[in-house]
């Protein structure tokens, strides 16, 4: 009698918890179960992330090969990834003094002089943050680089050339965030750096593949020449020019990339754009842009942009105990059945050893 009320017991435990969970199940804890972390748990979880990836033998490895291709703007970053750590790793002699040779060479005056030239001259030449920031930047942020872009897509126009909507379209996003002329329609002053990121981005080749074939879709805003001069002289309104609709679209591209800009630099944002192929992959951008300041350029060179975009979210606390619930569950009632297996086989072995 005794045993049977014990197995009448395990029967009724498996049936509650079955129960249980299928009413938690019904709560729906799995219909939202990824989160957005906030800015602190996302700046926690990259440096976790950090901590794990970076040690002597990734520095070295990478440090060499950066040293190798001459990137001195590339082993300098490393350097200060190494230095970040707690404790720090810090690069062999050897390597430390291989730096400090081409950080001569190149931090000398004539060299300095003659590379910045360059690229000035040839935008796509002009790798470097340090001359990104003092040899191109500055013009195509006044509102005479968005002029001159302006310019050749009227001329363009005009001539009955072939019009480049995206250069137009970035260019009428940076002037309508100046105080240079009075305009109309969705134009934002938080998109003038971003839009100015972008189209300089495009000049000097950091846009991917992908990114460039949707801003370029997002920018076929059905221009008009005459509407865009009179726009252009402040004499006209900006519907009359463009669709402004879809610049509506690119504008959110835009500001996300200024917001990176903001919080690292102009120059950073030009760099950190490589790895932006959506404008979803922009907004995720901003966002680590916004838990890492400027240190955002040394997590997507030690973890890549994967590891970067999965420490902006994280499963929920509901959906984790549900994950557990079943996993208890299922360890409660296989327990269960072996318990119940288990008690038959050995009563049917007692009887065959029972003597007749």
């Amino acid at each position: 009698m005794r045993r049977w009320l014990y197995q009448l017991f395990i029967a009724a435990q498996i049936l509650v918890f079955l129960l249980g969970l299928l009413w938690f199940w019904h709560t729906s804890p799995f219909s939202d179960p990824i989160i957005e972390r906030s800015q602190s748990e996302v700046r926690q979880a990259l440096d976790r992330a950090m901590a794990r990836r970076v040690d002597q033998d990734w520095l070295d490895n990478r440090l060499s090969t950066a040293l190798a291709e001459a990137d001195i703007d590339r082993a300098s970053l490393l350097i200060a990834i190494g230095a970040d750590r707690t404790p720090a790793v810090l690069p062999s002699q050897q390597l430390r003094d291989e730096y400090d040779r081409q950080a001569r060479v190149a931090g000398s005056y004539w060299a300095a002089a003659g590379a910045c030239g360059h690229c000035a001259v040839d935008a796509t030449s002009c790798k470097s943050a340090t001359y990104l920031t003092t040899c191109l930047i500055p013009f195509e942020l006044t509102p005479l680089g968005d002029l001159n872009a302006l310019r050749a897509e009227a001329w363009a126009a005009l001539s009955g050339q072939e019009i480049d909507e995206l250069n137009a379209g970035l260019a009428i996003l940076g002037l309508g965030a100046t105080t240079l002329i009075v305009v109309s329609g969705p134009v934002s002053a938080t998109a003038k750096v971003g839009a100015t990121t972008l189209r300089i981005a495009r000049k000097i080749g950091s846009l991917t593949t992908r990114m460039a074939g949707e801003l370029s879709d997002m920018a076929r805003l059905n221009m008009k020449a005459g509407g865009l001069l009179r726009w252009a002289r402040g004499s006209g309104p900006l519907e009359d020019a463009l669709d402004v609709g879809r610049l509506a679209r690119l504008e959110t591209v835009s500001e996300s990339m200024t917001a990176v800009a903001r919080r690292t630099s102009s120059a950073e944002a030009l760099i950190l754009v490589r790895h932006v192929d959506t404008a979803e992959d922009a907004a995720r951008l901003a966002r680590v842009a916004e838990a890492a300041g400027p240190d955002t350029r040394k997590f997507f060179t030690a973890l890549g942009k994967s590891r970067v975009f999965r420490a902006l979210v994280r499963l929920s606390d509901t959906a984790l105990f549900g994950a557990t619930l079943i996993y208890a569950a299922m360890i409660h009632v296989l327990t269960g059945i072996a318990h119940f297996a288990g008690d038959r086989i050995l009563h049917g072995v007692r009887q065959l050893l029972r003597p007749r």
